[in-house]
């Protein structure tokens, strides 16, 4: 199959990214990061799978990312 290395870096970036989302939970103890986390794990995880569902969760989930760092640089720190 032609996608697997990018959806194994997908993997591997969402696993780190909830990861990293668990650590500022445990730091804050903020739900938000929670979420986010367990959001980022089973994206993780459904695109380890080859989900499709999943795969276009995470394409619409990295594209509203995105577009959220835009305007935070936009409208300035």
């Amino acid at each position: 199959m032609r996608l697997k290395p990018p959806l194994m870096i997908s993997t591997l970036l969402l696993t780190v990214y909830g990861l990293m989302f668990m650590g500022y939970y445990y730091r804050t103890g903020s739900r938000v990061y929670l979420a986010f986390s367990l959001f980022a794990l089973t994206l993780a995880y459904g695109t380890g799978r080859k989900t499709k569902i999943a795969v276009k969760v995470t394409l619409i989930f990295a594209g509203l990312e995105f577009l959220m760092a835009l305007f935070y640089l936009i409208s300035g720190p």
